[in-house]
């Protein structure tokens, strides 16, 4: 029982730390199926997010572990906005973090 116990553990774990999918329109660079594939979510080099109004362009590797990409991240023709309300994180990690912002 106790290894069924464990095994369980892990996989929650492993959901929880699985990136939510951006808004219809967004896009990931990383490709997102290939970015929840990845061996680590925690350094995700080149990270960036995109629609038709602009492009988000981390520096360095990002660790999107459990980021909702479609609750933090909007781009408007004339704002950008990356957020998590209460629970947004640190500044330096996950997406609160420099990046460059180029809209369209």
């Amino acid at each position: 029982m106790a290894g069924i116990v464990e095994d369980a553990t892990i996989i929650i774990t492993v959901l929880r730390d699985i990136p939510m999918r951006p808004k219809d329109g967004y896009k990931t660079r990383p490709d997102f199926d290939d970015l929840v594939n990845s061996k680590d979510l925690r350094k995700v080099e080149n990270f960036a997010i995109e629609n038709e109004h602009g492009i988000i362009e981390w520096e360095g590797a990002v660790d999107v572990t459990g980021v909702d990409f479609a609750d933090c991240v909007t781009i408007t023709s004339h704002s950008v906005w990356v957020r998590k309300g209460e629970n947004m994180a640190k500044l330096g990690e996950k997406l609160n973090r420099a990046a460059l912002v180029t809209l369209f």
